[in-house]
């Protein structure tokens, strides 16, 4: 449990963690953007772009095949929503940076 002061009658409020995040959402997201740390949403996001991306170009047919039947609109959505120009680790980590800094900005 986190303290906080009370401004009226000098006794100590105790705080949930909870309720500390609840409260900053904006503060939160832009300290996780200074510190260099996606939110858990962006993370998954971007490990799903290279997990597709992957199976995309695999060489086994049993591959492709998985990727033509559940991959292929997935992974179309992720490159539209975060606007991926290009096809590799380094442009799908740019991209989902750039969404994340055009939220918390």
């Amino acid at each position: 449990m986190h303290t906080s002061p009370s401004m009226d009658d000098g006794q100590v409020k105790m705080l949930g963690p909870i309720q500390l995040l609840a409260n900053n959402d904006a503060n939160l997201l832009y300290t996780q953007y200074c510190f260099g740390v996606l939110p858990i949403n962006f993370v998954l996001d971007l490990r799903k772009l290279c997990f597709l991306s992957k199976q995309r170009c695999h060489g086994i047919s049993v591959h492709n095949v998985f990727y033509d039947i559940f991959g292929f609109y997935e992974f179309n959505r992720l490159c539209s929503m975060y606007s991926v120009c290009g096809q590799s680790r380094g442009y799908f980590i740019a991209s989902v940076w750039d969404v994340f800094r055009t939220v918390v900005f």
